[in-house]
């Protein structure tokens, strides 16, 4: 058999696999969602209990085969879900608004069937009870889902399930970093995968809602993605306590500089700066800007970044100059002969590639890039945290 015979057959199994493993939705009322033609949720169940009936009616979103809305003007607890299906993605988006004394403990539940997840190998970041040892591979834990292995899961962020049509991600954190751990602020919430008799449950629950409180989450499924368990969502600082952490840094100089890659900006000239010659051995070297230059900075997650540049020269003011990274343009401000300073932009990468442009004259000496929300978390610049906002009339309920 000839390798290009070979590679057609590879490429074909491949993409049947992928045809096979998609998501379907067989019913909002009871949820029944299927994964490669296994049901994979079945059913949904909320706490209070609904004493009416709740509201349900299809809404149109591009892209989407299915989104329907469902509004309980339940008094005391009323809620709004958005139910979404496409092959590749399944979203369950809930807001219950509770008052004072109507509950002590609010929950959405939803069912996930025996057959499904019993013996499924597994990795995931939560903290799990299991009958055997608990193995971690770089911040995940991995292990099967079973009466022999893992029961229970708290503080479930992400799970991959490894299912006979394919792999399958759950994830409970869609905001990554940005959805605080429980207990930061009251709306942060928390989830629990738990083996019962009638099936796994997998369940956010709130057992302080005795004074009122917003319960509101989102569930993602889809089809497993290419990235690690453990790095589908890098760590950002999200305290107002912790700087943006870089994690690229350039140095447009000729010399070797410590934690820094050295890059060359265009033909821009490289020139030093003489004035610590006799108390420190590195000279602060920096490529000349006349006109314009332009350099690319390699990312392993496309987002919105924060690009910073360090600018400054001994004898000649700096700027003011135009800088773009994918957004905006944004006019710096001018910085003193004889002074360093540092010129800040956002920028957003495609592409793994975050692209810098500089517009003026200036002497850079360095840049770095620090993540600040990535494409896979955004739910504020390409798209709102609902699909649609056709939400029912007398819906007041937050966005």
């Amino acid at each position: 058999m000839t390798s290009a015979r070979l590679t057609a057959i590879l490429l074909a199994v491949v993409c049947a696999a992928a045809a096979c493993a998609q998501l379907e939705l067989s019913s909002v009322q009871p949820l029944q969602v299927d994964f490669a033609g296994a049901r994979l949720i079945d059913g949904m169940s909320l706490d209070p209990e609904a004493a009416i009936e709740a509201r349900s009616w299809p809404v149109a979103v591009e892209g989407w085969a299915s989104v329907t809305h469902r509004w309980l003007p339940q008094s005391g607890s009323r809620l709004r879900q958005e139910i979404a299906i496409r092959p590749d993605r399944f979203e369950l988006t809930h807001l219950r608004l509770l008052d004072p004394g109507v509950t002590g403990v609010t929950a959405c539940r939803l069912r996930l069937p025996h057959e499904a997840l019993d013996g499924a190998r597994c990795e995931l970041i939560g903290s799990p009870r299991s009958a055997r040892e608990i193995i971690r591979e770089d911040d995940a834990v991995v292990g099967a889902l079973g009466p022999e292995d893992i029961t229970v899961v708290k503080n479930l962020a992400y799970l991959r399930v490894h299912l006979p049509g394919g792999a399958v991600d759950f994830d409970c954190q869609a905001r990554g970093s940005w959805e605080v751990a429980p207990g930061i602020t009251r709306r942060a919430v928390s989830w629990t995968l738990l083996r019962q008799d009638d099936g796994w449950w997998l369940l956010s629950a709130d057992g302080k809602a005795r004074n009122g409180t917003l319960h509101d989450l989102k569930l993602v499924v889809v089809p497993a993605r290419p990235e690690p368990v453990a790095q589908v969502h890098p760590r950002v600082a999200v305290r107002w306590t912790d700087p943006y952490v870089a994690i690229r840094r350039l140095s447009f100089g000729a010399g070797a500089v410590d934690r820094y890659e050295a890059c060359a900006l265009g033909d821009a000239p490289i020139t030093r700066d003489e004035r610590w010659v006799d108390v420190q051995p590195v000279r602060v070297e920096g490529a000349q800007v006349s006109g314009a230059a332009a350099f690319t900075m390699p990312v392993e997650s496309d987002g919105v970044y924060l690009v910073s540049l360090l600018v400054g020269d001994a004898e000649r003011p700096q700027g003011p100059c135009t800088i773009a990274a994918g957004l905006e343009p944004m006019e710096t401000k001018p910085v003193a002969a004889g002074e360093y300073g540092s010129w800040p932009v956002v920028g957003r990468s495609q592409g793994g590639l975050l692209e810098v442009t500089i517009t003026g004259d200036c002497r850079v000496v360095a840049a770095q890039a620090a993540p600040m929300l990535f494409d896979l978390e955004d739910y504020l610049l390409d798209r709102g945290w609902w699909l649609s906002t056709q939400f029912a009339e007398g819906d007041d309920l937050p966005l």
